[in-house]
């Protein structure tokens, strides 16, 4: 028991909940919200979670192997082995459904997480959005602006296509994987001089550009923050006065909408045009603008 809580003990409970459900144990030994949490969050769970479910699931492998010797070393048979591993599986089980929480989960993870802004696969993603389309409903035209920020680059799906209608983006986000998702594309597309990704935790770090220096930002599907009005004070103080311009879009708030985050921290579009005259550094241009299939936008300009 000690070699498999010393395993568990310094990682979260949402990690080591992940690194139990998705490999065999029956549903019947599972309480019914670690279950919930396994269906429902597999879409919302990033990488890095996963990747500290692989790690802890390779902890507790190489503590079953240590306990095992010894057992064997004490002249324990290997039927006493087994079901002593077995048991000591299901307690760690029992134990981290049980210190699960939300207020756990939200303790260890960053400070700055988007709240519910996990991705789905690639394929999936893009037939829910249509990059190119949505651009053009807000307006954001080739030659338009010169030097945009986006915020969240995801797969590149709108990096690319605003890319091609600028001489200059550059993108941010906190996810490795996505970030060379997007040089990838990017890179194929021709667009390498055009767009900067940067790894960067801009909620808590600000976007270190000068104030004024750019002339759009792109604030697509993320103002379900904690903080909306900073997040776009934060985009509004980076644009050029008078000429600047925040283009934000979100998913409908509606329940029919095949993704997007829970309705009860889903923006609805007076909401967050609300937002974005609380900053005092916007004004609203246009909105709300239809982006079929699934999102609207508004165009917010800087004063």
């Amino acid at each position: 028991m000690a070699g498999l809580a010393s395993a568990t003990a310094s990682v979260p409970s949402w990690a080591r909940v992940a690194a139990f459900v998705p490999h065999g144990i029956p549903a019947t030994t599972v309480p019914s919200r670690l279950v919930t949490l396994n269906s429902h969050s597999m879409n919302t769970l990033t990488a890095r979670r996963w990747q500290a479910a692989r790690c802890v699931r390779a902890g507790m492998a190489l503590s079953a192997t240590r306990s095992h010797r010894s057992i064997a070393h004490t002249g324990r048979s290997a039927a006493a082995a087994a079901a002593a591993a077995a048991a000591r599986v299901a307690t760690a089980t029992i134990r981290s459904s049980a210190s699960f929480s939300s207020a756990d989960a939200s303790l260890q993870r960053p400070s700055t997480w988007v709240r519910e802004s996990g991705m789905p696969p690639r394929e999936y993603w893009e037939s829910l959005v249509n990059a190119e389309e949505t651009l053009d409903a807000l307006g954001f035209a080739t030659g338009s602006h010169d030097r945009v920020l986006e915020l969240g680059c995801g797969y590149g799906t709108f990096t690319v296509a605003a890319a091609r209608r600028v001489k200059h983006l550059h993108t941010f986000d906190m996810d490795t994987a996505m970030l060379q998702e997007t040089i990838d594309r990017t890179c194929t597309a021709g667009l390498a001089g055009v767009v900067r990704t940067e790894l960067r935790d801009v909620v808590a770090e600000g976007y270190g550009v000068e104030p004024g220096s750019y002339d759009a930002a792109l604030l697509f599907n993320i103002l379900h923050c904690e903080d909306p009005v900073g997040m776009l004070r934060d985009a509004a103080l980076a644009l050029e006065c008078g000429r600047g311009r925040v283009y934000a879009v979100h998913w409908r708030h509606d329940s029919s909408t095949p993704r997007g985050p829970p309705l009860d921290i889903r923006p609805k579009p007076q909401q967050l045009e609300d937002w974005a005259l609380a900053t005092g550094l916007l004004r609203t241009e246009r909105g709300p603008i239809d982006c079929p299939p699934w999102h609207y936008g508004w165009v917010f300009a800087r004063i």
